[in-house]
């Protein structure tokens, strides 16, 4: 669908001369003006009442759950996880932290002082785990609700942290 003037634009994009007409790419009409909140001249459709920001409107604050459903905890980049213990991914029962686990939440709570190889040193000394043992332990626990239950904050701090890793790759 074009315009008759046939101008394609962005929603909430700049715009340089108040009141012309144009549509967007799925055929919303649009025009450039101004609002109250924001004097710059943006194309906008009759009925925002805000500059529309194009997909930067649906982006979501970190952190920010995409959809709660009953029952279910869904974060940016992560496996689903339901909040009855089951992954819906997986036949598995074993939804439980093992010994282990709660031992490597434990110790990834504790305030390291950064430095050199002090972490990795501690993990082998203290758990008597490699490095790359103790970080596969760690995210397959914070996959698990029964995370939630030993340290609510720091598992979501964790998802959080793993996934902006997951969106930057």
């Amino acid at each position: 669908m074009s315009h008759p003037t046939g101008k394609t634009v962005t929603a909430g994009s700049w715009c340089s001369r108040e009141g012309e007409q144009a549509v967007t790419v799925t055929g919303v009409p649009v025009t450039c003006c101004t609002r109250p909140k924001d004097t710059r001249l943006r194309w906008r459709s009759d009925d925002d009442s805000e500059p529309t920001g194009g997909a930067r409107s649906a982006s979501l604050s970190p952190g920010s759950p995409i959809a709660v459903l009953p029952g279910q905890l869904t974060l940016p980049f992560m496996p689903v996880i339901n909040l009855d213990g089951q992954d819906p991914g997986s036949g598995s029962d074993d939804t439980d932290l093992t010994e282990q686990e709660k031992q490597v939440l434990a110790f990834e709570g504790e305030q390291i002082k950064p430095a050199a190889g002090t972490k990795a040193q501690a993990i082998r000394e203290r758990l008597g785990l490699a490095e790359t043992r103790y970080y596969q332990l760690l995210n397959s626990a914070i996959n698990k609700a029964a995370a939630l239950t030993v340290d609510a904050q720091l598992v979501r701090r964790l998802l959080r942290l793993r996934a902006k890793r997951m969106a930057w790759r």
